[in-house]
């Protein structure tokens, strides 16, 4: 743009005499031995009371939540200060692979002020391949027939919500990328 303006204005040509280097961040792949987790345990409320600040602002009901229990955790980490930080975390797996665990979309508990909060992918993610999948039906991804795709596992959480009474809803596959969708996913 300088450049352009420059030649526009007729200004001599600016001589760069810094290098621009582009530094490489450190890759860290994701280690789920980082962290400890918490199902969701809907026979005791020990077992599900944890999980309630991050569904209530969302308006996402009991019931939802116990449909989706095996496709979401409570995971917390602890900092390198020793602060232990608790989010909600989608697991997210390569789909037609082993069912590794490649990453975490997570959620934080919503603000005092009525934000979202903490939204985001744990360090070290693979979000070029990896999506957040809840096989509700149970069959081979590969003979699945009906297919929900979400930006996020909340929004398909919400959505399963709503149409729940459909049967191809309740035994569907939702699917979250957890963002814009890449190729390889």
């Amino acid at each position: 743009v300088h450049e352009v303006c420059r030649n526009i204005l007729g200004l001599p040509q600016e001589e760069r005499t810094q290098n621009i280097i582009n530094p490489q961040k450190e890759h860290i792949p994701f280690s789920l031995d980082e962290y400890t987790l918490q199902k969701f345990d809907e026979s005791h409320v020990d077992g599900y009371k944890g999980f309630y600040p991050y569904f209530r602002y969302r308006g996402i009901d009991f019931r939802t939540q116990s449909a989706f229990k095996d496709h979401y955790v409570l995971a917390t980490k602890t900092s390198k200060n020793g602060k232990p930080f608790t989010t909600l975390a989608f697991p997210m797996q390569i789909a037609g692979g082993d069912k590794k665990i490649v990453g975490f979309e997570e959620r934080g508990i919503p603000r005092l002020d009525g934000s979202s909060g903490y939204k985001g992918l744990a360090r070290g993610s693979n979000a070029a391949e990896g999506m957040w999948i809840a096989n509700l039906g149970g069959r081979d991804l590969g003979k699945a027939k009906d297919i929900f795709w979400f930006e996020s596992a909340y929004d398909a959480m919400a959505y399963y919500q709503l149409h729940r009474d459909k049967r191809e809803v309740r035994k569907g596959v939702f699917v979250s990328t957890s963002g814009n969708p890449g190729i390889n996913q």
